[in-house]
């Protein structure tokens, strides 16, 4: 019975590790650059801000489609 729920979760596994290593390294990408155009100022910060949201809402939506 368990060796089923094993192979199972190797599959999710195998499926979910690269999206998750994707989102992470974005999420940091997104961390550094707060960090360097924070600097900059208010307005900058939110632009940069702003852009990373959409295109973590975007690359997330594309390993999305592209994994089925």
């Amino acid at each position: 019975m368990w060796s089923r729920y094993r192979t199972e979760f190797r599959y999710n596994w195998n499926l979910a590790a690269p999206v998750i290593i994707g989102m992470l390294g974005h999420t940091l990408v997104g961390l550094v650059d707060n960090i360097m155009v924070g600097q900059l100022g208010t307005a900058e910060l939110a632009a940069v801000s702003l852009g990373n949201s959409f295109f973590f809402v975007a690359m997330g939506l594309g390993i999305g489609f592209r994994l089925q």
